[in-house]
């Protein structure tokens, strides 16, 4: 195509890429980027624009991180929010925005859904699906997934939640009467005692995030929604073992909690469920409807289960690297990501 160009976010109009960004992703998400994109990416220069003439066509962006994989540190690149307008698809601006995210960086990682999934491995990308969105329904009627359904479905489901209604009440008030074993609230996290929490215990077999004293300033401290996170550790009080990070936000009127990060020792089972047991009895007495955790080892499934997080939804991880070592380093690990990672927390 002629005149086509890629430029990044602060090069483009800012009216008319809200408006586009508007029709891609709906008011909250555009609304959030308008304020806050170059916080989200760690910079406009990692957000591009594709124009067709003067006509916006496309649009994408990276979050740059950097992980550690089998005991080694990579800078990579979660590519995410890529969208072509439907009057352009079909003409390859795909593949041209490929290409400019490959020149940005080696190590790309994604989340995809099942569509973009089957694209991702046509092209050569290394492909897991064995992560698993896990759901704390402290009142299943109104969790997310039964209010986001319509027509038939969401009877069957809000029904199903009603159904249920009995046993979270009994759930409600066993959280209601816990009392921590070691777990606390922290009104902020010490940067160098939590970035070295994490130092100390990852394994050498994961794939994971990072967490260094940058990542927890940037990704935490710096959030726009500092206001809604709550900080808990767990351990000895000047050598915790345990960090978690929750999110308790309101949207359209209803409650709800992530559990954005939790790092420490996870060979630990007993304080592990001691410190999200605590984040979920205050997101209850917030009057949360549901506690949500992305979770990838079975060992932490089963932690999280015997609290109650009982509903689950799959999640797929996706790699891609010019370096063979990189893709099969990463292939072979087992995978620790978590609802900080990409942009897993994203406006509803």
């Amino acid at each position: 195509m002629n005149n086509v160009q890629v430029v990044t976010a602060d090069m483009a109009d800012p009216f008319s890429l809200h408006l586009f960004l508007n029709t891609a992703y709906g008011p909250a998400k555009a609304g959030f980027l308008r304020a806050h994109g170059s916080w989200w990416h760690r910079g406009d220069r990692n957000r591009l624009v594709l124009l067709c003439g003067d006509q916006i066509a496309a649009y994408c962006g990276v979050i740059p991180t950097q992980c550690v994989i089998q005991g080694n540190k990579y800078p990579a690149l979660w590519w995410v929010d890529l969208f072509v307008a439907p009057l352009f698809r079909g003409l390859g601006l795909q593949s041209l925005l490929d290409e400019r995210i490959k020149r940005m960086g080696d190590l790309k990682l994604g989340f995809p859904n099942a569509l973009a999934a089957s694209v991702h491995r046509k092209h050569g990308w290394g492909l897991r699906g064995d992560g698993t969105l896990l759901i704390l329904p402290l009142h299943p009627a109104d969790v997310k997934q039964v209010r986001a359904s319509i027509g038939l479905r969401h009877v069957l489901l809000r029904s199903a939640g009603q159904a249920l209604e009995p046993a979270a009440a009994l759930l409600r008030h066993r959280l209601g009467r816990y009392e921590p074993r070691t777990a606390r609230l922290v009104q902020q996290p010490d940067l160098g005692q939590w970035a070295d929490v994490f130092a100390r215990y990852k394994p050498n077999g994961l794939a994971t995030t990072d967490r260094d004293r940058d990542f927890i300033r940037w990704r935490f401290l710096e959030s726009p929604y500092r206001s809604e996170l709550a900080f808990y550790a767990a351990g000895p009080l000047r050598a915790p073992t345990h960090c978690l990070v929750a999110r308790h936000m309101s949207s359209n009127g209803t409650s709800a909690t992530r559990i954005l990060d939790l790092f420490g020792d996870l060979s630990d089972a007993v304080t592990l469920r001691d410190i999200v047991t605590l984040a979920s009895r205050d997101a209850m007495q917030r009057g949360a409807t549901q506690v949500t955790a992305m979770l990838w080892l079975p060992s932490l499934r089963s932690v999280f289960r015997s609290i109650g997080f009982v509903f689950s939804v799959p999640a797929r991880f996706c790699w891609h690297s010019g370096s063979m070592l990189a893709m099969q380093s990463i292939a072979s690990a087992s995978f620790y990501w978590t609802l900080a990672d990409s942009d897993n927390d994203q406006p509803d």
